[in-house]
């Protein structure tokens, strides 16, 4: 019996459906991002602007256009990958992460033992390639 072919999701069509769901959510919500690092386990360096369409673009940097737009300033982007046991990025603008305000919005992760942000994707975020 062959073995299921896993779905492919539609990055950009994804990711719209993410951002209106995040502008239906009041801004006093976002107000724990401000002045915060975005972390996330989708990116490997650190950004303070990412544009649509750009290579580090994703969930986490769509989530932080949002809050922008609802008058919250997030300070960027910002891997949560590690590599034996340190931050693949230790430091942030001249700051070591310790000191650097992160706030993890990705999915539930068992290895890391992240807990499931608020803001992470839920399944009818995703739009799938058929």
């Amino acid at each position: 019996m062959p073995r299921a072919q896993k779905k492919k999701v539609a990055l950009d069509a994804s990711r719209q459906i993410y951002t209106q769901r995040l502008r239906e959510i009041p801004a006093g919500k976002f107000e724990e991002l401000r002045d915060a690092y975005l972390s996330t386990f989708e990116v490997y360096s650190t950004a303070k602007d990412v544009q649509r369409g750009e290579p580090l673009d994703c969930f986490a940097a769509t989530l932080m256009r949002v809050a922008r737009e609802k008058g919250v300033a997030v300070a960027g982007i910002t891997s949560e990958r590690k590599s034996r046991g340190a931050y693949i990025v230790g430091v942030i603008d001249g700051v070591p992460r310790s000191e650097v305000h992160c706030v993890y919005v990705g999915k539930y992760n068992y290895f890391s033992g992240n807990a499931k942000s608020f803001f992470a994707p839920v399944l009818k975020d995703n739009v799938y390639i058929e």
